[in-house]
């Protein structure tokens, strides 16, 4: 289930987006590997917290960071 605080950051060399899953299409947890804005991007790390663990909370949020994939990573 994705919250609507769901959020993913993306880091790229010239400097980072936030955008909620939602904004960009994804359910949680996101992909390990995106298209943002025509760049692949590799998920770098995640929040471990479960729907189950979401749904008691009222004060969390739940985040992935991504940053560009290598050349030559596969998507």
């Amino acid at each position: 289930m994705t919250y609507d605080d769901d959020f993913v950051v993306l880091r790229f060399d010239h400097g980072t987006v936030r955008q909620p899953c939602a904004a960009l299409g994804l359910s949680w947890p996101p992909p390990e590997r995106i298209d943002a804005f025509g760049i692949l991007m590799r998920r770098e790390r995640h929040s471990s917290i479960t729907d189950e663990q979401r749904a008691a909370m009222t004060h969390v949020c739940r985040g992935a960071e991504y940053v560009v994939a290598a050349i030559g990573e596969r998507p």
